[in-house]
């Protein structure tokens, strides 16, 4: 608990206002940790007389792996509550369906239940808890964002009789501020999320940026990552729809994570494709390129895990082939008046995916270019000079030592 001293609430509005005008003022400066930022609010709610213990923030919004968020706060924690993150199968669950929330979101504005009163119905299953650990009086009210939706949240009291009518009525004047709080830094975090899941931290940043104007872009220098799933259209053929995203989910499971974990960035889903690059830093080429090799024995071992399950539940597994390459590359915004990408383009791209389609000819799991090999200076196996479409010039296409590819099969004796 803070310092603020405590005084009997006289005026609800006034005390509202106040509190409000405060709310607006301070929250420019939350963006970055809304948890602490409701546990203060709570800290001045209970500085202006009312008798809050326990309150909870309730908000759905559309992330890529979450569904809703809970902001918790109560007089006995000695630091802000982590939010915990809800998944989408939570609204589903027993305990969500008998609870007040349940209701809120649908449209209910207001529950109350007086806990201490013997003769009142423990209807949701929050109100037996509470009452064991002694509180009195619990009410649940419905924060309306601008978007229409339904949010909540919650106040709970141990005082004996619970919050007097002036209590209330200030926890009630200060939801639609909530509301208007609280939705500006979603709508900021979604957006932001959402960014980063499409477009990747790199290019999510540089747009919220302002790099948003079509043809702006800069050349950087990269190791450049592509994988694709070999034989991906056969396999397909064979598979439901469900099946094939299915398969789509464990792959891209498995390449994604290792891409990020050593520093690279996904720029690109394309069907069974995916192209990443690692940026060069202050150590020059090398630490890229072997950054980009790492992540690639990451991404195999990943693949081989997630394989040994799909075969025990009889499901095709996933063979993948993966092109590696180093050179400039124009990263910016491309498209068209309605619809633009933050990508990278050049002939460095070109290559490395034409590259790629090797993989299967050679029976390998890794193919590099010359430039690659020289760049990181690891063992390789020349394969000898090759034409690729779309590419002036024959490429001379380089193979980890046979022991050290991900496929390497040993000769039987």
């Amino acid at each position: 608990m803070s310092d603020l001293k405590t005084t009997p609430v006289v005026d609800p509005g006034t005390a509202a206002h106040t509190l409000a005008d405060w709310m607006v003022r301070r929250a420019r400066g939350i963006l970055e940790n809304p948890s602490a930022f409701f546990g203060e609010i709570c800290e001045r709610i209970v500085a202006a007389g009312v008798p809050l213990q326990r309150s909870t923030l309730h908000a759905r919004f559309f992330h890529p792996e979450f569904r809703a968020i809970t902001l918790q706060w109560h007089d006995r924690a000695t630091s802000s509550l982590a939010p915990r993150f809800h998944s989408y199968d939570v609204e589903s669950t027993p305990g969500f369906i008998n609870s007040a929330i349940h209701w809120i979101y649908g449209g209910a504005d207001r529950f109350r239940r007086h806990i201490e009163n013997p003769q009142v119905v423990l209807d949701f299953d929050v109100l037996t808890e509470l009452k064991a650990q002694g509180f009195t009086d619990y009410i649940a009210e419905r924060v309306p964002f601008t978007d229409g939706s339904n949010q909540a949240v919650t106040w709970a009291t141990r005082r004996p009789g619970g919050f007097t009518a002036e209590d209330a009525a200030l926890l009630t004047a200060l939801v639609p501020y909530l509301g208007v709080v609280f939705e500006v830094r979603a709508v900021r975090r979604l957006t932001e999320a959402l960014l980063r899941a499409y477009l990747g931290a790199d290019a999510a940043t540089r747009v919220l940026k302002g790099e948003v104007r079509r043809g702006s872009g800069q050349t950087i220098e990269a190791a450049i990552l592509f994988a694709d799933i070999r034989s991906f259209t056969e396999i397909s053929e064979r598979l439901t729809g469900d099946q094939v995203i299915g398969l789509l989910n464990d792959y891209f499971e498995s390449a994604i994570g290792p891409v990020e974990d050593h520093g690279g960035e996904v720029l690109k889903l394309i069907g069974d494709g995916m192209l990443a690059i690692f940026p060069l830093q202050r150590g020059g080429p090398r630490p890229a390129c072997l950054a980009a090799l790492a992540a690639a024995r990451v991404v195999f071992a990943n693949l081989a895990e997630v394989n040994r399950r799909r075969d025990v539940a009889g499901m095709p597994t996933i063979r993948i082939g993966i092109s590696l390459h180093i050179g400039r590359l124009i990263y910016g915004n491309i498209g068209g008046a309605s619809r633009l990408d933050f990508t990278v383009i050049g002939p460095a791209v070109n290559l490395v995916g034409r590259l790629q389609g090797l993989c299967r000819a050679f029976g390998k799991g890794v193919l590099f270019t010359a430039d690659f090999a020289k760049e990181a200076g690891i063992p390789a196996v020349s394969l000898g000079h090759h034409r690729l479409r779309g590419v002036a010039e024959p490429q001379e296409v380089f193979a980890l030592p046979p022991s050290d590819d991900p496929y390497f099969v040993p000769p039987v004796k």
